[in-house]
């Protein structure tokens, strides 16, 4: 079921529609914010975010829009390269964003220009750094801490992709971190939106 969460504060680490609106609001505004929150869906737990954003372009594609957003405190069946499974136990960040590549500036160059900024996002936030593997895995030390999953949709009669679908899972561990506040999972998915939204 998705949207269904508590008012909580944007301190909270608890993952909700309301925190994630709230710590977007105080990075981006309130009219940029309004309009990535139209298109943020939050679930409790879901097979895959990717797959999700799958089968909402395939039940109505013409209302699944640029930029909408899949959030899921868990995972039962995530996936990462080459279909090999990603753990994706609760404490974790699980993301999925819909990109329309006629919107993108360099679609065919997605994968890393989201693994630089998820890079850059972590010292920001977290006051860590990660280095970027030839997957666009990032790694702390040996650890792997996020995983990315770019895939293509494309239409069935013209070949064309048609959306493009950003995987983002970070690893619970990877949140701590030297930083004076540690980031609440909120803060950290609002600055994926903000971030992926430049794209």
């Amino acid at each position: 079921m998705r949207n269904k969460g508590y008012m909580l504060p944007v301190s909270s680490d608890m993952i909700s529609k309301a925190g994630i609106g709230l710590a977007l609001k105080e990075r981006v505004g309130e009219k940029d914010a309004e309009e990535l929150l139209e298109r943020l869906y939050v679930y409790e737990t879901l097979d895959s975010t990717n797959t999700q954003a799958k089968r909402e372009l395939l039940i109505d594609a013409f209302s699944v829009t640029h930029q909408t957003t899949i959030v899921a405190r868990t995972q039962s069946s995530g996936r990462g390269h080459r279909g090999s499974a990603f753990d994706s136990p609760d404490g974790g960040i699980y993301f999925s964003m819909i990109l329309d590549p006629k919107k993108v500036r360099k679609p065919e160059l997605v994968s890393g220009a989201v693994a630089d900024m998820v890079t850059d996002m972590f010292e920001e936030l977290c006051g860590i750094r990660v280095k970027k593997k030839k997957d666009h895995s990032l790694y702390k030390g040996n650890r792997k801490v996020c995983g990315i999953l770019t895939e293509a949709v494309s239409d069935l009669e013209t070949g064309v992709y048609s959306s493009l679908i950003v995987g983002i899972g970070i690893r619970a561990e990877a949140l701590a971190g030297p930083a004076a506040e540690v980031p609440t999972k909120n803060r950290v998915i609002a600055a994926l939106m903000d971030k992926l939204s430049n794209l």
